[in-house]
């Protein structure tokens, strides 16, 4: 059986379907540990816990694992005052802070090199258990530095990251050549008015699984593609469909949360 285990942010799992979905159409089963939200370490954590339970999983030749890699300044922190039961790991950012605590020193003292120098360790660490337990695996950024001010640093962290992962077409990089006027959905709330979604369209998603894996067949393409005129037409989706249905996570006391089945392994 061939599975395909994807990890990443909302880009990666999201309300609606992602490039994540689109691509498992090329595979037997599709495993999302991607997190809203949630950055590097993060990532890092699931992928790690996942490897380590190698024999439970049976991991093989036959699986392939991507890693769209958030953006590198967002924070992982583990919460829950150090009772296990409790703990979980949040996200801070300097411009979405999820703790009051968190946010004043952070955004007084922040430098955007933490992030880079931080994301290179966790990929070279990937790209080692990776190539270490002999698994296939590609790694492509979700963005490419547009906030960051010091653009010789990300310059510098770009070109490492290259040397590590190879050269591959970033979503974002995908969402800017997009030629459509619209590249973003809004969606009717509880308020009955129009919010939009942060998040890039479909069709974009579509484009960035045909500019990096030339494996992918276009298989049951036209479902997607008849989600996205729905989306459109209506700005109605179940957005608990993809988000939650197929979302698993490793939580920090090492148990593994399957969405699907809505509990704690």
């Amino acid at each position: 059986m061939k599975r395909l285990f994807t990890f990443g942010c909302s880009h990666t799992n999201h309300g609606y379907p992602t490039w994540a979905n689109i691509l498992a159409e090329e595979f037997d089963e599709h495993i999302n540990f991607g997190q809203a939200g949630s950055g590097p370490l993060y990532a890092f954590y699931q992928i790690s816990n996942l490897i380590n339970n190698k024999e439970k999983w049976k991991l093989s030749e036959d699986d392939y694992f991507v890693l769209l890699i958030p953006e590198e300044n967002r924070n992982d922190v583990v919460i829950g005052n150090g009772v296990p039961e409790f703990e979980r790991i949040v996200t801070n950012t300097i411009h979405n802070d999820c703790e009051e605590w968190y946010t004043d020193k952070y955004r007084r003292e922040f430098s955007p090199s933490d992030g880079l120098i931080k994301t290179t360790l966790y990929i070279e660490s990937i790209v080692r258990l990776f190539q270490n337990h002999r698994l296939n695996y590609k790694i492509i950024n979700a963005l490419y530095g547009v906030h960051y001010q010091n653009t010789d640093r990300y310059k510098l962290y770009h070109e490492h990251l290259k040397n590590l992962i190879g050269h591959s077409d970033s979503l974002q990089t995908i969402a800017k050549e997009y030629t459509e006027k619209e590249i973003h959905y809004y969606f009717i709330n509880e308020q009955n008015e129009l919010e939009w979604d942060g998040h890039w369209i479909i069709p974009i998603h579509l484009q960035f699984v045909k500019s990096n894996f030339d494996f992918y067949k276009e298989t049951n393409v036209d479902k997607y593609l008849d989600i996205h005129e729905s989306i459109t037409k209506t700005n109605l989706f179940n957005l608990t469909e993809y988000s939650a249905k197929y979302h698993y996570a490793y939580q920090p006391c090492g148990g593994l949360y399957v969405g699907s089945q809505n509990k704690l392994l």
